[in-house]
């Protein structure tokens, strides 16, 4: 049988053109499916965070800056804001301006802080437990990541590691991939000692749990008065159309890569007869000389695996990357595996029917 199998890679090789057109056309495809995937893993991560806090009717904000340097963020606003964290109805984050005076600031790594109740909103992150405390993502290299980082006034010790693709949901995208960051919790507390452009920030990206009016009016107009105004976003009103949208597109993406390799998978099996057809005379002499119908299938297996392998290899590339690429990846050569036994046995059967 390795015999067959090694004959049907040669007869691959003689017609090296046809079946690099082929490989070349997989890996394409497979590569642009990848990617698409990888994009719609995430969102649908998201989406599903985005679920739990609609459940919570979560009000998120939108800034507008009316001064050109940092505001200055009300006591009133901060206190308020704080009792909000302890009390568990929402959480904050910074995200852009965590020490941006000390570019070795936790050596290098991109940094986000979180603070206030984030384990209900995102159970599958595995966060360190116990403000203050710090995490390192998936993709981080631990002999890169310091052992602790100081920051408002605390240092905080790095102890955990976050699982693969984690995600927290963001109010401006689609949703911030945790695996080459620090992602640090801090006591609401911290919120005094936090720097202006610290504090500004937290303020933006605070995220409420069903906050009673007199709440959102008393924390906007407090932000308003120190030059940042706030544009409030319910969640329960205005993300359902957005995850819509994500959902829409994300099902046209997949059905166009879907039609792509249906048509893939044609050109592949009408490769396969042109070349079947020239090599009908050796196999015909072939079978003249006692060889079998299971003998000419793994000659055929052999031409498939030689225009279907490389491609498979070129993917497992992706694995490099990260998650959810490498998620991606892996499900794409798992499709090209799957996609190969159509092609083998109707590839093989006319094989067969060539030399009968």
């Amino acid at each position: 049988m390795i015999h067959e199998l090694m004959t049907g890679i040669r007869m691959g090789l003689r017609r090296w053109g046809s079946i690099l057109g082929i490989t070349l056309l997989v890996v394409f495809a497979g590569s642009v499916f990848t990617m698409t995937l990888s994009d719609v893993l995430t969102e649908s991560s998201v989406i599903s965070d985005e679920a739990r806090l609609r459940a919570a009717d979560a009000v998120t904000f939108s800034p507008q800056y009316l001064l050109q340097s940092p505001s200055k963020t009300d006591p009133k606003v901060t206190d308020s804001l704080r009792d909000m964290l302890e009390q568990g109805r929402g959480y904050a984050a910074i995200v852009n301006n965590i020490e941006i005076d000390d570019p070795g600031f936790a050596n290098g790594i991109p940094a986000i802080v979180l603070m206030g109740n984030v384990d209900d909103v995102f159970p599958r992150l595995g966060l360190c437990s116990h403000a203050p405390c710090a995490s390192i993502g998936y993709r981080v290299d631990r002999a890169q990541a310091p052992d602790s980082v100081h920051i408002a006034g605390t240092d905080v010790k790095v102890t955990g590691t976050l699982p693969a693709s984690a995600a927290i949901f963001d109010p401006n995208t689609a949703g911030i991939n945790l695996d080459r960051t620090i992602v640090i919790r801090l006591d609401p507390d911290s919120l005094n000692r936090l720097n202006d452009i610290e504090l500004e920030e937290a303020v933006t990206k605070t995220v409420m749990f069903n906050p009673s009016r007199t709440q959102l009016d008393e924390f906007i107009t407090g932000s308003r008065d120190a030059g940042l105004i706030l544009v409030p976003h319910r969640l329960n009103t205005e993300q359902p159309q957005r995850d819509k949208d994500l959902i829409v597109r994300a099902l046209m993406y997949l059905l166009g890569l879907s039609a792509f390799l249906a048509l893939t998978v044609i050109v592949i099996i009408q490769t396969l007869s042109v070349t079947l057809a020239r090599e009908r005379p050796s196999m015909l002499v072939r079978r003249l000389y006692g060889a079998t119908a299971v003998g000419e299938a793994v000659r055929v297996a052999g031409l498939i695996l030689i225009m279907l392998l490389p491609a498979a290899v070129a993917l497992a590339c992706f694995q490099l990357i990260g998650e959810p690429v490498a998620t991606a990846s892996r499900t794409m050569i798992a499709v090209i595996l799957a996609m190969a036994i159509p092609v083998w046995t109707t590839a093989a059967r006319r094989a067969t029917t060539h030399i009968q």
